[in-house]
């Protein structure tokens, strides 16, 4: 949960780390562009998210995601997203 203490922080890669929820922490990191989180057991994710201006790629594939992450207006302004496994 310290996560936001690397506030500057513009990549981040948690992929197969068995991860079964984000802490709302992430939130706060504002500078985030690449968020890799494919193989975890992520059901769901924070909507603000997919929402963030600076977020250019997002990967979730391999986790069995259930919401509206899978929105395609949530995910329009990203230039790469890998979203799969969809219930």
């Amino acid at each position: 949960k310290e996560i936001c203490r690397f506030s500057n922080l513009r990549s981040l890669n948690l992929s197969r780390n068995k991860i079964r929820s984000l802490p709302p922490d992430i939130n706060q990191l504002m500078n985030l562009r690449v968020v890799f989180l494919a193989n975890n057991k992520l059901e769901t994710l924070p909507f603000t998210l997919a929402q963030r201006a600076s977020l250019t790629t997002l990967c979730v594939t391999g986790n069995p995601l259930k919401g509206s992450v899978s929105e395609e207006e949530d995910l329009e302004k990203l230039t790469d997203s890998a979203i799969s496994n969809l219930s």
